[in-house]
């Protein structure tokens, strides 16, 4: 994000991120972001003045085998949850719900 420009890097920000890449979409809650990279954790990022913080506030003990594209259920903007499918195997997937203000706190799965 910033626009190319061939004489100038004008790039607003950057976070380190997952090393395995992504491949899903981040989901968004409350000033939050929510991503989970490629054999990595499901991370939460706090969004301020319109930047993500460096590194993430939050992050689940679950690592995501080829990472997940979570999704949030609330009321209004309270009691939210971030869900996220594991696909532990190619033929088996796990249901994993998390508390949206720390996701290390997790409240269910499906195992």
């Amino acid at each position: 994000m910033g626009k190319f420009h061939s004489a100038r890097n004008s790039v607003i920000q950057t976070v380190p991120g997952s090393i395995n890449g992504y491949r899903g979409s981040p989901a968004y809650f409350n000033n939050a972001v929510y991503y989970s990279g490629r054999a990595d954790s499901l991370d939460r990022y706090t969004l301020t003045s319109g930047l993500l913080s460096t590194l993430p506030v939050s992050e689940s003990s679950t690592t995501f085998r080829i990472g997940s594209t979570p999704s949030i259920s609330a009321n209004g903007t309270t009691n939210g949850i971030v869900w996220a499918v594991d696909s532990v195997s190619n033929t088996s997937s796990v249901l994993h719900a998390y508390d949206a203000s720390d996701v290390s706190r997790e409240l269910y799965n499906s195992n």
